[in-house]
């Protein structure tokens, strides 16, 4: 029997899957019949990354095989175009209890929050948004003078260097406790 079931459609590209933890197992099953399972004692590698969504950040997790296959489930479940349903109680508890099992049937395996790639690609958007922060502070200075209400764009795009920069540091790579995931 199982303590906890995780369904979820990761994109339009894939089907929804039903996840739950079997005494040996990661167990799926996907609409339409198709079913698998990944024993924890072979998940070599548990990362979990956190990304931007319309309602707030939201999490992702990827397990790694020792024969390299991966599996990606999100707490994030699309239902069509541009139509997202949040279920972080579900995913938050599949995951918590999944890096318990793995922990104790693998003790080699990594536990890595944090992703160097979107990092990287965070990094870069932060500065773009800082040089062109910039770029309209001189253009502003010349233009506008002291006007308040000329700085707004200027405003905007701190804002959201700001929000970059809560990514750049949410992203970075860590290992973190399997008995206490931070979901």
């Amino acid at each position: 029997m199982t303590d906890v079931i995780h369904r979820v459609r990761n994109s339009l590209a894939t089907r929804e899957r039903a996840y739950s933890l079997g005494p040996e197992a990661l167990q799926w099953s996907e609409d339409g019949g198709a079913s698998g399972q990944v024993p924890y004692r072979d998940i070599s590698r548990v990362q979990l990354i956190r990304y931007a969504g319309a309602d707030g950040p939201y999490g992702q997790c990827t397990l790694r095989e020792r024969r390299g296959r991966k599996l990606v489930f999100r707490a994030q479940h699309y239902v069509s175009l541009g139509n997202f349903e949040a279920r972080p109680d579900s995913y938050r508890a599949l995951v918590t209890g999944l890096c318990r099992r793995v922990a104790a049937a693998n003790p080699q395996a990594e536990f890595i929050r944090g992703n160097t790639g979107l990092r990287i690609l965070w990094i870069v958007v932060l500065m773009v948004v800082l040089l062109c922060a910039l770029l309209v502070a001189l253009v502003l200075l010349e233009l506008a003078g002291y006007d308040l209400r000329a700085w707004s764009g200027l405003i905007s795009l701190l804002v959201l260097a700001a929000l970059a920069w809560k990514a750049v540091r949410i992203n970075k790579v860590v290992t973190f406790d399997p008995e206490q995931p931070p979901v």
